[in-house]
Order: structure tokens, then C-alpha cells, then sequence
């Protein structure tokens, strides 16, 4: 591609004659600092994510449980039949 320019660029010029790229970093890109703040905001995530997560289990645990009574209720309330006490019983009196 540069070799079709008559006068090239001084992009082919670096490309050709070995591109060295120069990165000057203002500052040093890891701190002792940084690594504890890093560290002391994923501890906060974290803790709210398991906070979170306990109180769904939890309540999912209890919604289950409820359901599962009632519909243990529903089943002894189906098999529930009425006493027949016979003819000869008076209701409502206690009689020993």
C-alpha cells in the first residue's frame, strides 16, 4: 500500500522503518490503596448479593411450607365424614 503513494505518509515511513509505540502511564495503574478499595467494595457487594439471596430462600421456603400445609388441610377436610351417632342418642347432652 505505501509503495503506491509518490510521496508517503509518514505512517508508511514508521511502518516500514519498525513502529516502536510509546505508552506513558500517568500513574501506576495498581495501588495498595486501589487493591484495598477494590477489595472492601466486592466484600460489600457480596454481602448484599448472599443479604438478598437468604431472604428470597427464606421466603420461598415459608411459601412452600404454607402451600403444603393447606394442602394437607384441604386433604384430612376431604376425608373428613360426619359421625352418625344412631337412632336412640339425644344430641348435645352428656349422658355417662
Amino acid at each position: 500500500v505505501c509503495s503506491g503513494f509518490a510521496h508517503p505518509p509518514k505512517e508508511c515511513d514508521e511502518l516500514l522503518n519498525g513502529y516502536s509505540s510509546v505508552v506513558q502511564w500517568s500513574t501506576p495503574s495498581l495501588t495498595f490503596r486501589r487493591l484495598l478499595t477494590t477489595i472492601f467494595v466486592m466484600g460489600l457487594v457480596l454481602s448484599a448479593v448472599f443479604f438478598l439471596y437468604r431472604r428470597h430462600v427464606t421466603s420461598s421456603v415459608r411459601r412452600v411450607l404454607r402451600e403444603e400445609v393447606m394442602l394437607e388441610v384441604q386433604t384430612q377436610m376431604a376425608d373428613y365424614t360426619a359421625m352418625d351417632d344412631g337412632p336412640g342418642h339425644k344430641r348435645g347432652t352428656l349422658s355417662f
